[in-house]
């Protein structure tokens, strides 16, 4: 199923530019800090379904425990931010 529409070598790279951009957005310190944190969890949980696909495809099962969790967590601290900026 997942193998028809996705290439793994494809998600590699989609892993890797997701990971520099969350590494470089926590390295940044200045006047829009909360944009940068923003830009942080919303890569992670980007990362997270990129991995979830990838384990689907290669090793047809989900072995990261409670990817789920993790994805809400994150989204809910960048959905937060934003609403907080938003209001």
């Amino acid at each position: 199923m997942f193998n028809e529409k996705f290439e793994l070598e494809a998600l590699y790279d989609v892993r890797e530019k997701l990971h520099e951009i969350q590494e470089w957005s926590v390295a940044q310190t200045n006047d829009n800090q909360e944009l940068y944190d923003l830009i942080d969890g919303l890569c992670r949980v980007a990362n997270m379904y990129n991995d979830v696909v990838i384990q689907a495809i290669r090793d047809k099962e989900i072995f990261t425990a409670n990817p789920q969790d993790y994805i809400e967590s994150k989204l809910g601290a960048s959905y937060g931010a934003y609403k907080y900026r938003e209001d």
